[in-house]
């Protein structure tokens, strides 16, 4: 089980918005940074963005704001931005920061998901929902890109990886193997894979890995399905 370092968020006006918070969902971030970032950050009460935890790459948690604060994490105009298309979204009032926690995973776009960062942030999206009573599905922990999807279409990452990511989050299998990106890209991409996988060709990506059987699994011909 993770600890969760208390790094708490200097406050000073522009930081955060003290006491407004009534969360009911958790909004996933890529930092595009690193986490000696945030520490640096909550520490000097940076304004202009602020938000509740911070997911390591080591698997590390940090804690910044209490639940009853509101961050500076997802804040739009919608007017500029677009409609969000996350189905929770209360219009323009009240602030999106105001009914949602904040977390940052570092990282950047396009970049690596270790196993422990994976693992720590789905057993810290399992401790929110459980906190909150909110279920734990994705509606409840949208990604950034469906609040801002403008400027923010790749965060929480690229529409391909996230799909992978909210795959482990809420699915059973383990996708946290380095070597899958190049399995995806082999066979030619998630919306290749979706597709075999809507006509029942399951690809057993997760077998073919556990089997040690990749050589086999990239030879076989497209729609054939890899047997133990």
């Amino acid at each position: 089980m993770p600890e969760i370092e208390q790094v708490p968020w200097n406050y000073g006006a522009g930081a955060y918005y003290r006491g407004l918070n009534a969360p009911i969902a958790v909004i996933l971030h890529r930092q595009q940074g690193y986490k000696s970032t945030a520490r640096q950050w909550a520490l000097s009460g940076y304004t202009g963005a602020s938000w509740h935890y911070t997911v390591g790459l080591d698997g590390s948690i940090m804690k910044h704001l209490s639940h009853s604060d509101g961050g500076f994490h997802a804040g739009i105009n919608h007017e500029v931005t677009g409609i969000p298309t996350w189905p929770l979204w209360k219009g323009s009032s009240p602030n999106v920061n105001l009914y949602t926690i904040g977390v940052e995973c570092e990282g950047f776009e396009g970049g690596e998901w270790p196993r422990d960062q994976l693992a720590s942030l789905k057993w810290l999206c399992e401790r929110l929902a459980s906190e909150l009573h909110i279920p734990y599905d994705r509606e409840h922990f949208p990604p950034h890109a469906d609040i801002n999807i403008r400027d923010r279409v790749n965060d929480f990452d690229t529409p391909e990886r996230r799909h992978i990511v909210y795959d482990y989050l809420f699915g059973e299998e383990d996708m946290a193997d380095p070597r899958l990106d190049a399995v995806i890209a082999a066979l030619g991409g998630m919306a290749e894979i979706e597709a075999w996988n809507a006509k029942g060709n399951s690809l057993l990506l997760g077998y073919a890995l556990e089997q040690e059987k990749l050589d086999t699994h990239l030879a076989a011909p497209h729609g054939t399905a890899v047997k133990g």
